[in-house]
């Protein structure tokens, strides 16, 4: 099931949380949800999808492929970066 678990749903709904941490607990768990996030993308299978039928519309929430894989490293790469940079702010 984790397997096609769109990486981006960590993050939002780990956003969601973060109010409820103080001082250095909160700084830890800003670091583990990008890290959560990175994990999953080396989990993801090039061609997988996940995609819904609604309204006669396809939504597609998780397409992937080598240079998607690649941009998801970079993003969570930088999210881990920034929020190093603001234990120090």
């Amino acid at each position: 099931m984790t397997s096609n678990l769109p990486p981006a749903l960590i993050l939002i709904l780990g956003a969601l949380l973060v109010p409820f941490f103080r001082g250095k607990s909160k700084n830890w768990y800003v670091i583990l949800l990008p890290a959560a996030a990175f994990y999953l993308i080396t989990q993801l299978e090039a061609g997988s999808s996940w995609q819904i039928h609604f309204f006669g519309f396809d939504l597609t929430f998780l397409r992937v492929d080598k240079l998607s894989k690649v941009f998801g490293y970079i993003f969570t790469m930088n999210a881990v970066a920034a929020f190093v940079y603001a234990f120090y702010l």
